[in-house]
């Protein structure tokens, strides 16, 4: 199946991608000109991910899930990111406030832009509101939401805190990066789920 089939022919270039992004990383270091190998590798992966679930459809959903894909893994990789970047103690708290309130125009439009991508991709997928809590889909979709909502909500109390001069507060940001945990894995559900307006 995964040599012979249409769908194994798409993993394949799926997994190519994944690993040539790791080893471009592990192999090239971390040195900030060495990142242009795994960025190309990255966005590879992302334009092939969408080729296993909903978005092999159709070309417009297709690049709709890889636009989707691009802009909430920059948003979510780098809440992350800084969630494991708070556990070295409370002397990379101000150094963190200063990352954050960087990043915070980045993850704003990077939110920004997963909504509008999300919510296209629902109204394609989930039909009508009833079929939000009557079929297992739109289920998945609202926890989805939920989580998406307590990432948004961590985020802002410490975008808020790092504005006023405080330090960022580490269990926010554990939170928040729980949330991009679960959204995650719920998304991954999702792609595998048959939609009600299929």
């Amino acid at each position: 199946v995964v040599l012979e089939s249409r769908w194994g022919g798409r993993w394949q270039w799926q997994l190519a991608a994944a690993v040539a992004a790791v080893a471009l990383a592990l192999f090239r270091g971390l040195a900030r000109g060495a990142w242009f190998g795994p960025r190309l590798a990255a966005l590879a992966w992302v334009v092939a991910t969408p080729l296993l679930g909903h978005g092999a459809s159709t070309t417009w959903q297709h690049l709709t899930h890889a636009a989707h894909l691009a802009v909430a893994g920059a948003w979510l990789g780098t809440v992350c990111v800084l969630a494991l970047a708070s556990r070295d103690g409370h002397a990379a708290l101000p150094a963190l406030g200063a990352l954050i309130a960087r990043f915070s125009p980045l993850a704003l439009s990077c939110a920004g832009l997963a909504g509008v991508s999300g919510t296209l991709l629902a109204v394609t997928y989930v039909g009508t509101f009833a079929d939000l809590g009557a079929s297992p889909y739109g289920r998945w979709l609202l926890l989805k939401l939920f989580a998406v909502g307590v990432v948004g909500a961590c985020g802002f109390v410490n975008w808020r805190r790092t504005r006023g001069g405080q330090a960022p507060a580490p269990g926010w940001l554990q939170a928040e990066a729980l949330g991009a945990v679960l959204t995650a894995v719920v998304t991954a559900i999702l792609t595998e789920s048959e939609h009600p307006a299929g």
